[in-house]
């Protein structure tokens, strides 16, 4: 069977062949952001969220947190001697990125604390007063 103009029929087409190439010349001329996966736990106080930034720096990253919703934003940069390597593959991604986490339950603003250790950025977020469960006393006539 004669193909015209280099076209291969669908049939004959290794669709994870396409899939590499297009990919790969992709990631060899961009530098793609990725959303840095989290873990989220509800405690009987409130929530424990934690996110991997490996490689941000504490002053790379911006928390806020409005009502129900937590917002952090942040940066990875790349090393200064980066520039000079002759690079064979790079899946590390570099860039700006931002992961929006709606919860349940308001949060308390006042008591949220966060940290990073080794890669991870562990947010303590406590529920409001008037969100947690409380024990209601029966009064005896």
């Amino acid at each position: 069977m004669l193909f015209r103009s280099g076209l291969v029929p669908y049939e004959a087409r290794n669709p994870w062949q396409e899939f590499d190439r297009f990919f790969g010349d992709f990631a060899s001329s961009a530098v793609s952001t990725a959303v840095p996966a989290i873990d989220a736990v509800e405690t009987g106080d409130g929530y424990l969220l934690k996110m991997d930034v490996p490689g941000v720096p504490a002053s790379d990253i911006q928390i806020s947190v409005e009502g129900d919703t937590v917002y952090v934003a942040g940066e990875r940069k790349a090393e200064s001697e980066e520039k000079k390597d002759n690079y064979v593959r790079r899946e590390r991604s570099l860039g700006k990125f931002s992961r929006t986490v709606t919860l349940p339950y308001q949060i308390d603003n006042g008591k949220v604390e966060a940290k990073v250790k080794d890669g991870v950025l562990t947010l303590t977020l406590p529920k409001r007063e008037a969100d947690k469960p409380r024990r209601i006393d029966i009064k005896a006539n």
